[in-house]
């Protein structure tokens, strides 16, 4: 067998996906090297199956998921895990084995716990989230007063409002956070959730924020490790057209009036913060083309 000397034998990965061109990087990323997982197990909707790319290498399975959402797919395909680590990682995320073998690593010592690297754009190498540090940024600095009071910027934290706030990616040891990106997060396979937990469906907008706050609820430990970067394709995010803005927002603040009511988090310091944000966002937008 391929992986009797692979330091990744007792890590499986799953990637739920509806079989995007990019998956074929991201499989490759992840078998590239000695050190292969112990599976990789892709889980996609039936009416899917026919047009994926399928894979000869040995480590390659496919699950036919019963039903089609981001969310179900990877829970459902966490129930055919047999190896003592899970990876959970979207399709168009890479991360290479180096990085893995240090996850594990850091798992070993931690049953207790889930761990995430920094998730980085491709070809910026900077991160996504939107509540980074403000920095000089005098509004930035305001909409963080909006979203978590006094205590501005927490890395790591979820705010007064509910709002995640992104990580301190200048640290030098990992951190305990309170969410972790649903991108890419290594867990302890006896510590996941493996039932579907969206309430809507479509497509799973923030849907680590739900993830993470059952894994707390379960006690278990979340850590950014900022030592240790992935890298996932910016432009599979982005929206084009004003309808297509409109919709995103509208999708997005319905799930975090959901997730504000399920923590108990300040929905008026939430709707103040999405409504100065979304001023802000289309105010950039607009400086664009002036």
């Amino acid at each position: 067998m391929i992986n009797n000397i692979s330091k990744l034998n007792d890590l499986s990965i799953v990637i739920a996906t509806l079989g995007q061109d990019n998956i074929r990087e991201t499989i490759c990323y992840l078998n590239s090297g000695l050190n292969k997982p112990s599976k990789i197990l892709v889980c996609i909707p039936e009416p899917e199956f026919s047009t994926i790319i399928k894979y000869n290498d040995d480590n390659v399975e496919y699950l036919l998921s019963p039903s089609r959402g981001q969310v179900f797919q990877r829970t459902f395909a966490f129930n055919f895990i047999n190896s003592n680590f899970v990876l959970q990682i979207d399709d168009d995320v890479l991360i290479n084995q180096d990085s893995l073998i240090e996850l594990v690593g850091f798992l070993k010592e931690r049953p207790f716990a889930s761990v995430s690297p920094s998730l980085l754009g491709n070809e910026d190498n900077k991160p996504s989230n939107f509540m980074i540090n403000p920095n000089s940024n005098l509004f930035l600095r305001f909409l963080f007063f909006i979203a978590n009071g006094k205590n501005g910027f927490v890395p790591g934290g979820i705010s007064l409002s509910g709002i995640n706030i992104g990580y301190d990616y200048s640290a030098v040891s990992p951190y305990k956070v309170d969410w972790l990106p649903g991108g890419c997060v290594l867990h302890n396979t006896n510590n996941l959730i493996n039932y579907n937990y969206y309430p809507y469906n479509g497509k799973a907008y923030s849907e680590d924020l739900l993830h993470s706050f059952l894994l707390t609820q379960k006690g278990i430990d979340l850590y950014h490790y900022p030592g240790i970067s992935c890298f996932y394709d910016k432009s599979s995010s982005s929206v084009s057209g004003v309808f297509e803005f409109l919709k995103l927002n509208y999708y997005v603040w319905r799930i975090l009036n959901y997730y504000s009511l399920l923590i108990n988090s300040s929905r008026f310091r939430l709707f103040l913060f999405l409504s100065l944000k979304l001023i802000y966002t289309l105010f950039n937008k607009i400086k664009k083309f002036i």
